[in-house]
């Protein structure tokens, strides 16, 4: 619609490989790399592992379905490898749990990443996993995405229930310019408001300005950790698109006067690159999307740490990072086993030789060399 009215549109937190349609989107632009970047971290990091069989969790709506596409895409046509893929989608209402989960099981794959729009939802099919021995056996290795985060934030777990079991090693490939910029300034100011911010009454205040997508907003993600707090990093971005559209209306405005066009203040926009809250901005002018050289992913890995005797809390470490379709590892990373061993992506073939044995070779040997010469 904003294309039609000949308005620039800028995305903060759309990350849909559909926006990259520039005759279809002829006017949008955004500071988050399209989901194919972050597909192909995901696809090159199970390279790295030499892993071949990856089954996707994913909720089955246009933003699950167009990573989990985006991700089959990369295989095919990005790094043409062969790596088997078994899309599980979930409904909205998580009433296809079981089946998922059962699914997953018969299937035998070791590998699931998770593709939620809801952090709410995590705990429900998590549980199940455990239930049914695909999660917290120390076999299986999860992978989750963006919102995997807000899923722990401000959370402590009862040592040795399934969620602690469950979370224990997982994985998260999230944008590293979703934490806190050291060093800049307005980013900074805004980090440290915000943990200041704790009170229900907050909360509530909050929810009538923001349309949050999990169903509210939480006192628990006011934190002080605001690095790994979900609310500062969708802001950050949010914050960065509003002076991207604000620098690139001055400069259109300096060049074509007030009544500069939604194609003329487009067109700026591409040009314009600033150091905002998520770091270095800077969009490609083919995509119109954050420019995939400067849009570093990072590997987290979350590890439960003691709070006391009965209760852990899990923290992100970051083991690896992604930047120019390249992981450097920087740290080890703990599967769920407590290892850094790379497990199996699928279980031990078993070979069955079911030899006969030597009598029963005698026996038949010589009944056969009976039947030779009674043939002769």
């Amino acid at each position: 619609v904003s294309g039609i009215h000949d308005y620039l549109q800028m995305g903060g937190f759309a990350t849909s490989t559909e926006l990259d349609d520039r005759e279809e989107y002829p006017l949008f632009a955004r500071v988050v790399p399209s989901d194919t970047v972050k597909s192909t971290a995901v696809v090159k990091y199970l390279q790295q592992l030499d892993i071949k069989h990856l089954a996707i969790i994913h909720v089955n709506d246009s933003y699950g379905n167009g990573l989990a596409d985006a991700i089959r895409h990369v295989v095919a046509d990005v790094v043409q490898d062969v790596i088997n893929i078994r899309q599980l989608p979930l409904d909205k209402k998580n009433e296809s749990v079981p089946q998922v989960i059962q699914a997953l099981k018969t299937s035998e794959y070791r590998y699931v990443y998770c593709i939620l729009d809801n952090p709410k939802n995590y705990d429900e099919l998590l549980i199940e996993a455990v239930r049914q021995g695909v999660a917290g056996t120390g076999k299986h290795v999860w992978l989750f995405d963006d919102t995997f985060l807000e899923a722990l934030t401000g959370r402590h777990f009862e040592r040795g229930s399934s969620l602690a079991l469950a979370y224990q090693g997982a994985g998260q490939v999230a944008l590293e310019s979703l934490n806190v910029h050291d060093g800049f300034q307005p980013a900074e100011s805004f980090a440290r408001k915000m943990s200041r911010l704790r009170s229900p009454a907050d909360s509530r205040y909050l929810n009538l300005l923001v349309d949050n997508a999990t169903d509210g907003i939480s006192e628990n993600v006011f934190l002080s950790d605001v690095a790994h707090n979900p609310l500062y990093q969708s802001s950050a971005l949010y914050y960065d698109a509003t002076i991207a559209l604000g620098l690139a209306a001055c400069e259109a405005f300096a060049v074509h006067g007030l009544n500069f066009t939604g194609n003329e203040h487009h067109r700026s926009v591409l040009a314009t690159s600033f150091e905002g809250a998520s770091g270095p901005v800077q969009l490609n002018p083919q995509t119109a999307s954050r420019d995939r050289s400067i849009a570093q992913f990072q590997l987290l890995n979350h590890i439960a740490t003691d709070i006391n005797t009965t209760h852990v809390e899990f923290k992100p470490f970051v083991t690896s990072r992604f930047a120019n379709d390249e992981w450097k590892q920087i740290g080890d990373f703990t599967f769920n086993d407590g290892s850094t061993a790379v497990p199996l992506d699928l279980p031990h073939v078993k070979i069955e030789a079911n030899q006969i044995s030597k009598s029963v070779f005698g026996i038949s040997l010589s009944l056969f060399c009976v039947s030779v010469a009674l043939a002769i």
